[in-house]
């Protein structure tokens, strides 16, 4: 059967991307194959644990700072805060923090690690992708997160990374995952699965498939109990359009599909979050028990009923604002509208180009950065409304500039309504490279939240959101030893959480930049 030219594109496109899922799948048969840097750490017997001297210890709750405070972790767990120097390390590796500022590892509460950033698939960028995939989770141990949390991946990849870490074949964090999107057959991510080659099904033995895409009401019971064995939280797309240029309207859910996704999510006793962009989202989103809501609003104003009805039922929200910056993409239009002409735009877009037009070796393969900057030019070539008969797979900006327009004060009035605001990327998909946090942090930071403010977002209210705080979020007696080391005080500056300096994960360092470990017993090393 001929195959129309759009079609036969977007063919390529699936296969392609099929064939770069089912290489990471079969990665353990690729000897040598080793994405990013894995670095030589020092040799540390933990056995009867560390103590970490000298530290100016940030309380996220409270935004203070202990000042030349220790921290004792044994077993990996903080055994004991101190406000001063204990006059004997009870037998623990002592390790002076040189008047350093350690706070909570980060956590990036929305992101996709299983993604490699990428706006297509060739070929030749197969094994590219596949070192990406594993940059994926050392970049973002390096940038201080700890924990991430995983918004749809390649269910069989994800489970092959994750292995990979808990063994110690691979540095990473805590990686708590929905697996699959819960949607219906042509929803959100819409890419339409009948474009696929015929050897898709082959692939997706090998790899899983993100989206659950169900077809009926039995098939979506049966799909949500097997996808939800091994995971954390359930993850819904809730907008009714798509974000594709080219694309209009799409599938969603009945209100009686919606009724059963969200009885079997309190039987199995996982929180629900929602992918939404649209108002019609947030209306559906918040008549039932959403615990997030993943990005903001682009196409309309939420009034302050909205805002305190959402306060109310203790939905939260995680924002991502920085996919908002991104994909606003001034090349899909010849000249911006009035409507958008404002001081914090006209910034963010400046912001944008110099991001997407400089090179990022030490975030991403430099062949996929170079492929997401060529697939820009597709924009004025073809026209934003003509995409995706060419098959090309483009998001539309007109909503991410709606977000730019709306989100801040969106996001303002839910903070002071006392709706709980967490920090996540979207990393994994084009030009949001894993281990970037700091840009989201910076931005919300522009937004007009405090340091202070900002800095909680991506600690204990991440760990909030993802029902974790009883063990992570922030520097506690009994909590785990998940900790960012940084040089200066990151209330005065964000910049400095770009670099930390070590990175510890579960009570053992995971990363430590050049120069930065200073041992006060080095005779204790192993």
């Amino acid at each position: 059967m001929l195959m129309h030219p759009s079609n036969l594109h977007r063919r390529q496109f699936l296969k392609q991307s099929f064939m770069a899922g089912a290489t990471l799948a079969l990665s353990g048969l690729i000897p040598g194959c080793v994405g990013g840097a894995h670095q030589q750490l020092p040799e540390i017997d933990y056995t009867d644990g560390i103590n970490l001297r000298n530290c100016n210890i940030v309380d996220v709750n409270n935004g203070t700072i202990i000042d030349q405070g220790t921290i004792m972790i044994r077993k990996g767990i903080i055994d004991l805060i101190l406000d001063h120097k204990p006059p004997h390390s009870y037998g623990a590796i002592e390790i002076d923090m040189q008047h350093q500022y350690v706070l909570p590892g980060l956590i990036d509460a929305h992101c996709h690690t299983t993604m490699p950033s990428a706006s297509n698939f060739n070929v030749s960028q197969l094994m590219a992708n596949y070192r990406q995939i594993q940059r994926n989770y050392i970049q973002q141990i390096q940038s201080g997160v700890t924990t991430v949390r995983d918004m749809g991946a390649l269910p069989l990849v994800l489970e092959k990374m994750v292995n990979k870490i808990a063994s110690g074949q691979l540095p990473g964090p805590r990686v708590k995952f929905c697996n699959a999107v819960t949607n219906a057959y042509g929803g959100h991510p819409d890419i339409d699965l009948k474009d696929v080659s015929f050897l898709a099904p082959f692939f997706a033995t090998f790899t899983g498939q993100s989206s659950l895409w169900y077809t009926d009401t039995k098939d979506l019971v049966q799909k949500f109990k097997k996808n939800v064995e091994k995971a954390s939280f359930v993850k819904l797309a809730l907008d009714d359009i798509s974000i594709l240029c080219g694309k209009g309207k799409i599938p969603s859910y009945t209100q009686e599909q919606l009724n059963i996704i969200f009885r079997l999510a309190d039987e199995y006793n996982l929180p629900v979050a929602a992918h939404i962009l649209t108002k019609h989202g947030f209306d559906r989103g918040i008549k039932y028990g959403l615990h997030s809501m993943e990005h903001t609003i682009g196409d309309a104003v939420i009034d302050d009923r909205d805002i305190s009805q959402l306060a109310e039922k203790g939905c939260a929200i995680v924002p991502t604002m920085i996919m908002a910056q991104i994909f606003a993409t001034e090349e899909a239009i010849s000249k911006l509208p009035q409507d958008y002409r404002n001081n914090f735009i006209l910034n963010e877009l400046k912001l944008r180009r110099d991001f997407v037009y400089t090179s990022h070796d030490a975030f991403v393969e430099p062949v996929i950065h170079r492929s997401n900057q060529k697939t820009l030019a597709f924009y004025r070539q073809y026209g934003c409304e003509n995409l995706y008969r060419q098959g090309m797979i483009q998001s539309n900006p007109r909503l991410f500039f709606g977000i730019l327009k709306y989100g801040p004060e969106h996001l303002r009035k839910m903070h002071n309504a006392g709706v709980l605001i967490g920090c996540g990327t979207d990393a994994g998909v084009p030009f949001i490279y894993h281990g970037m946090i700091f840009l989201e942090l910076e931005m919300l930071a522009r937004i007009g939240f405090s340091t202070r403010d900002v800095i909680r977002f991506a600690t204990i209210n991440n760990a909030k959101i993802l029902r974790m705080d009883a063990h992570i979020g922030s520097i506690e007696q009994e909590k785990m030893a998940d900790i960012m080391v940084v040089k200066d005080n990151p209330f005065n500056d964000l910049k400095t959480l770009q670099k930390p300096s070590i990175v510890i994960k579960e009570g053992r360092i995971v990363f430590v930049r050049n120069g930065s470990l200073k041992y006060m017993n080095s005779a204790r090393q192993s």
